[in-house]
């Protein structure tokens, strides 16, 4: 099992990047966020990453921070949530804010996500609850639900699903109600892209 890969990035897409390590590259899975945060082609980064086995290969999924790849191998522990599904879910809201999910009871939230559904969802929230405590998550971040209205109005707008993450990530937790955080997020968006 590979647990954490270091080399050269030879190449580099939004969902994916191969990082050559003693003369072999290595195609990692990559969410969004994690994607975004990688450095450019040429650089060498680290990546810690789950080794999925499958009839046709081995694929590595790969993530910039150790808690993802934690929280990860954690939601892979409930029934019928693989490494992509896992990965798409910390790779848009990130740990502290799933964390915050699971132990609010969000599983509505949750199951917007893409590959999980109502029934994975509560499964998640039931199944984990517990399990995060024992994780030392630290600080938690308060879960937004309204947060899929502003992915929604900001997509709709035309702005890249990379930079509406960031930008929901930056955000101050302290920012409250739909329209505030709209247009804290239209603000952190612009200010990228300057």
């Amino acid at each position: 099992m590979i647990y954490s890969l270091s080399g050269t990035i030879v190449a580099k897409k939004e969902t994916w990047a191969v990082i050559e390590a003693n003369g072999i590259g290595f195609r990692v899975s990559l969410a969004g966020r994690d994607s975004a945060a990688l450095s450019p082609v040429g650089s060498i980064a680290r990546v810690f990453c789950i080794t999925a086995v499958k009839k046709d290969g081995i694929e590595l999924y790969g993530f910039a921070d150790e808690r993802d790849l934690e929280m990860c191998e954690l939601l892979m522990t409930v029934g019928g949530v693989g490494p992509k599904t896992a990965q798409g879910i910390v790779g848009i809201v990130g740990t502290d804010t799933l964390v915050a999910a699971i132990e609010q009871k969000k599983s509505d939230a949750l199951a917007e996500f893409p590959g999980v559904g109502k029934k994975k969802a509560d499964r998640i929230v039931l199944e984990l609850r517990d399990k995060i405590k024992k994780m030392g998550a630290g600080e938690s971040v308060e879960f937004h639900e309204g947060d899929k209205d502003i992915k929604a109005a900001l997509k709709h707008l035309g702005y890249k699903q990379r930079d509406i993450d960031e930008a929901l990530k930056a955000m101050s937790s302290e920012t409250r109600g739909t329209e505030d955080r709209l247009k804290a997020a239209l603000k952190l968006i612009s200010g990228h892209k300057q």
